[in-house]
């Protein structure tokens, strides 16, 4: 707890003492992103970033691992996740595309696995969900199963909501490439967007975008 306030009070001093544009931290591992310079050279930015966080590492004597220091650049690994921001796109490595994939196919034929080897499933699939959003929707149910028991070696029995959230994992592995995208913190609405629908049983429907209009029965 302590370790993690002191992250925390660094992210601090580099958001608001060195105007790094974003931070964000998880334990000691630290992240920085600058939008790109008007004139090049474009990362001209995100160096002096980068130089102002490490003289702030070595000014309050914290050390930094210079083999796991990165950047900067448009494509950058973090927590097991590869950013990219010329693509605008978080992806999964290869090897854990492949291995994400294989486990839920493990559970299919399961009748009632251990409390680890379900935590292991719901370990699997919540960091495949910092790139599947969806996915979210579809583990609530796997971890509620885990809830009251406390022993490793304890098996659970499976449900079939288990196995029909295991057959939504499935079909999102199958048509899934490791790859999802940033999504804008801006959402449009009907109203911004001049966009309308509405349909009736006996009548028909109707649709109308920007002055723009069909209907059908």
């Amino acid at each position: 707890m302590h370790f993690n306030e002191l992250s925390d009070a660094i992210e601090w001093i580099l958001l608001d003492e060195c105007s790094i544009s974003f931070v964000c931290h998880i334990l000691d591992d630290f992240l920085i992103v600058e939008p790109p310079c008007p004139t090049p050279p474009l990362d001209s930015l995100c160096r002096a970033s980068l130089s102002s966080m490490i003289l702030s590492f070595k000014t309050l004597n914290i050390p930094i691992s210079a083999s796991k220091t990165e950047g900067p650049s448009q494509i950058i690994q973090s927590m097991g996740v590869i950013l990219d921001s010329g693509k605008m796109e978080a992806r999964l490595p290869e090897d854990k595309v492949g291995r994400i994939k294989s486990t839920p196919c493990n559970f299919q034929s399961r009748r009632s696995p251990t409390l680890q080897e379900l935590q292991s499933l719901i370990g699997t699939l919540n960091f495949a969900c910092k790139v599947i959003a969806p996915g979210r929707s579809f583990l609530q149910r796997i971890i509620h199963l885990t809830r009251g028991v406390k022993k490793p070696h304890h098996h659970i029995e499976l449900t079939t909501g288990f196995y029909k959230d295991i057959e939504m994992w499935k079909m999102f592995m199958d048509q899934w490439n490791g790859i999802g995208l940033f999504l804008s913190p801006l959402w449009e609405n009907s109203d911004t967007l001049s966009l309308f629908t509405d349909a009736s049983g006996s009548l028909g429907y109707g649709f109308f975008f920007q002055k723009r209009w069909f209907q059908g029965q």
